[in-house]
């Protein structure tokens, strides 16, 4: 599975929010070097690029901060808008891999 966090330059709550999934990224990574598993796989989209309208329209629309879950077929598994508390964000970042 994949997660995927949408944001945009300019809005706060992004500017908040991806510092915060980066961070739960790095300490999943750190837990998983030790038993030597793959890293998390998280994914960060700026919404704003023309290159990545379509993609966040596909998945979340106009709203952002966006976090969604993907299964392997790029299937929506979980999907959230707003930032989230860091306890669903490490949470979030576990199930992937």
């Amino acid at each position: 599975m994949r997660l995927v966090v949408f944001g945009m330059p300019g809005c706060g709550h992004c500017e908040e929010y991806v510092p915060r999934v980066a961070a739960a990224r790095d300490r999943i990574a750190l837990e998983r070097a030790a038993f030597r598993q793959p890293p998390p796989q998280v994914l960060f989209v700026d919404a704003s690029r023309p290159e990545n309208v379509e993609l966040a329209n596909r998945y979340i629309g106009p709203e952002v901060p966006a976090t969604v879950l993907l299964d392997d077929g790029g299937r929506v598994v979980w999907r959230a808008v707003g930032a989230l508390r860091n306890d669903w964000v490490l949470w979030l970042v576990a199930q992937t891999a």
